[in-house]
């Protein structure tokens, strides 16, 4: 068998071709995220006019396995991966790249083929993310193509570093997995979580256990997104009971100000500097449009009681927890077998196995 680093050199074109998706992408898959503590998975199958849930599961990850994101310790890793794979019987997986190590920005860029527009974006990439465009993955969303008497397009282009993906990918390999795509996690969040085909702008806030993404969604599509370093009291779990009874006591103002406050500071960024310029007919917007209109919240955070509600009134927006199963399926015609407190942990899995039915709308 090929050593950890002989496959990563291997995998290097097979990378190149995984973002944007391949035709393939219409193959059942599993949805898989990957965080610094635990892999989940999940599989949609079709049923009757929507989708129920086939295998799901989850499984601690070993300590120093993944950091920040990135492969510290790629046996342990493999090693979870393939008892997953055997576990729910996983084959081929869709899988989420980590936040903190992409970038998603909106480019503007001269009128040309759409034929010729991925290499229109890879010419001028460099300018708006800083990683070299020989060693960058990336895919792209039209938001904006032009009309007569228009001279640009507009595009929202995720990248990550290749080094990176060639890092996973090989893990997966190792294990046994087909990797069809890997998508940036907020995109997933976006599909699970957010209006789709919708107008409005909302940010969606995923509040895990080491850390907080936050990205500005609109129509489904990601336009903005950050990460922060706030997990909230439940993200620490070595605490004693009369630990947890503390904090249980403790007003939210002083538990979640922080996180209030980097909400807040992005909120503003974009409403003032980085809300839609267009709306879906090329018309220019004015005024309160384009600027974020709604919170919806995830992640196992969401759970705390009165967390939502505290969030919204501290923002001067209406807030909801996330329900991942609103672009899923029906509660009047399945009850899937996550419970909606599991499912606010499990929105990314469910956003990943999204992806073949609810693809991102690129040429």
């Amino acid at each position: 068998m090929n050593s950890y680093n002989e496959t990563v050199k291997t995998l290097t074109e097979r990378v190149l071709s995984r973002l944007p998706p391949p035709a393939f992408l219409t193959m059942p898959a599993v949805g898989l995220a990957l965080s610094d503590r635990s892999v989940q998975w999940v599989e949609l199958c079709p049923k009757g006019r929507g989708f129920v849930v086939g295998t799901w599961g989850e499984l601690p990850l070993p300590e120093g396995a993944l950091e920040g994101g990135q492969v510290k310790d790629a046996s342990k890793l493999i090693e979870t991966l393939s008892l997953a794979r055997v576990q729910g019987g996983l084959d081929r997986v869709i899988v989420a790249l980590p936040e903190e190590h992409s970038y998603t920005v909106t480019m503007k860029l001269p009128k040309v083929a759409l034929h010729e527009l991925r290499e229109s974006i890879l010419f001028s990439l460099d300018q708006y993310v800083p990683l070299a465009p020989s060693e960058t993955v990336f895919d792209y969303a039209i938001a904006y193509a032009p009309r007569k008497g228009d001279e640009h397009h507009e595009v929202i282009v995720s990248a990550v570093a290749l080094p990176l993906v060639r890092e996973y990918e090989a893990a997966f390999a190792q294990a046994g997995l087909t990797v069809l795509a890997f998508e940036i996690e907020t995109q997933s969040l976006a599909r699970a979580t957010g209006p789709l085909h919708e107008p409005l702008v909302a940010m969606v806030v995923d509040i895990g256990e080491l850390r907080t993404s936050m990205a500005i969604v609109r129509n489904g599509d990601v336009w903005f997104s950050s990460t922060a370093q706030f997990s909230g009291p439940k993200g620490a779990k070595t605490g004693s009971e009369s630990e947890s009874q503390q904090v249980k006591s403790t007003p939210l103002s002083t538990l979640y100000g922080p996180l209030v406050e980097e909400l807040r500071k992005h909120i503003d960024y974009w409403n003032m500097n980085g809300r839609l310029r267009v709306d879906d007919v090329g018309r220019r917007l004015t005024g309160e449009e384009g600027k974020v209109t709604m919170l919806v919240v995830c992640g196992g955070e969401a759970n705390v009681p009165g967390l939502v509600q505290y969030l919204g009134g501290e923002l001067g927006l209406p807030a909801e927890a996330a329900n991942p199963w609103r672009n899923v399926l029906s509660f009047d015609e399945t009850i899937p077998p996550i419970s909606r407190a599991d499912a606010l942990r499990f929105a990314t899995a469910i956003g990943l196995a999204l992806r073949p039915i609810v693809p991102r709308i690129t040429p």
